[in-house]
């Protein structure tokens, strides 16, 4: 073989070698690309199960019947659209393209209703727990700005009242009693907080709050929020309240039994907590002493001069 055959024949050699390398290196990038295809195939598939699933449970939850609609968020299909309408034009709720607006306030509501945890609702609406966070946040500001709709303005006792009852009482708003949320807060605050029976808790109104932590079961344990949002999670419960009985056409926990879990907790828990230093005494100040005294001393006067 002479040299120029020798020449033509390793040139034919590195051809068919660069040849070889571009075909596996082809191979290889078709099967890549096919991999990848069908990650994005395979993830594409899971999403709109996803998507499905969470559409069913809501569709389940909020339209299905007034009963699922009920034991799930406390009022019926019509109250539910009626507020998720209010939430939209008054509260300034949005539908973003990635949660609706029914999703956003069936979840927040759920969260009211049974105190839900978010890795409950993580699995149950195949959402991240960053997003059901930020949207139980945005329903929460949304119903906040519905307080001058949904609660009610208490009228004080005017100066010029007759009423044997309230005339003694001017510009206050009525009788109130207290009992107590638990609630969980920093070590530091908690002296701000702990009863007398040493408790963490929040004093609140007794009359209202036993019906409120019947259809509430967040204000019937503490959690572990922080405390502002604690505080705005309560009076979030009074306004669904006062929305229910205003769009609901039959409230049916109005006229139900209070059970013990429903009770007022706090000061009026039986049981004792040795492990720490309880308040005994909350000093009243004179000022208060004092025009308590006038207001029985001017009743007592009164009394007596109509029996004269």
């Amino acid at each position: 073989m002479d040299d120029n055959h020798l020449i033509v024949v390793i040139k034919v050699m590195k051809a068919y070698i660069h040849l070889l390398l571009v075909l596996a290196n082809f191979a290889k990038w078709l099967i890549e690309y096919e991999q990848r295809h069908t990650e994005r195939r395979t993830l594409r598939q899971r999403t709109f199960t996803r998507f499905q699933i969470r559409s069913i449970e809501i569709q389940r939850i909020t339209r299905q019947s007034d009963i699922i609609c009920v034991n799930e968020l406390r009022m019926d299909r019509n109250a539910f659209a009626i507020l998720c309408e209010l939430l939209k034009t008054r509260g300034g709720l949005l539908d973003d393209g990635n949660v609706t607006i029914e999703e956003q306030v069936a979840t927040f509501v759920n969260i009211l209703a049974h105190h839900t945890k978010n890795r409950c609702l993580q699995v149950r609406f195949y959402r991240s727990g960053e997003t059901i966070s930020r949207y139980v946040h945005r329903v929460l500001s949304a119903l906040l700005r519905l307080q001058d709709m949904l609660f009610n303005k208490a009228t004080p006792v005017e100066d010029d009242c007759t009423d044997k009852r309230w005339k003694w009482f001017k510009g206050c708003l009525g009788a109130i009693d207290g009992t107590y949320i638990e609630v969980t807060v920093p070590e530091s605050d908690k002296p701000r907080y702990r009863t007398r029976k040493g408790h963490i808790a929040i004093n609140v109104l007794e009359r209202c709050f036993g019906i409120l932590k019947k259809r509430w079961a967040i204000l019937r344990s503490p959690t572990f929020y922080p405390i502002k949002l604690q505080g705005r999670m309560v009076i979030a419960c009074a306004l669904l309240h006062n929305f229910i009985r205003t769009y609901m056409a039959l409230d049916t926990e109005e006229n139900t039994i209070l059970t013990l879990e429903d009770m007022p907790i706090g000061e009026e828990m039986s049981e004792s907590n040795d492990d720490v230093e309880s308040i005994d005494v909350v000093e009243t100040s004179n000022e208060w002493t004092q025009w308590r005294d006038d207001i029985a001393q001017e009743m007592f006067e009164s009394w007596m001069s109509s029996r004269v």
